[in-house]
């Protein structure tokens, strides 16, 4: 609602506000980006297809937001995790 033109034309006092949570709704997609590929990593075969789900799930959002949808997870592919 808030990054509607119209509202953004009608309300310029909110303009630094809203940059601001652009910003920070693209830092949170790149995060749970992230922990999608992580997850990818390590999901059992019997939730696949819950993986998918949010998969598919987070790629609506992001491309309802305007974010551009592909792979652009900025974490380094040397993570290592140990799950005892």
């Amino acid at each position: 609602a808030f990054f509607v033109k119209e509202y953004i034309l009608s309300h310029p006092e909110d303009g630094e506000k809203i940059a601001r949570l652009q910003e920070l709704m693209l830092e949170q997609a790149q995060i749970l980006e992230c922990g999608l590929a992580v997850h990818e990593k390590f999901v059992p075969q019997d939730m696949r297809p819950l993986h998918k789900k949010l998969v598919d799930q987070f790629f609506m959002m992001k491309s309802s937001l305007g974010i551009q949808v592909g792979p652009q997870c900025p974490c380094p592919s040397t993570l290592t995790f140990s799950c005892s």
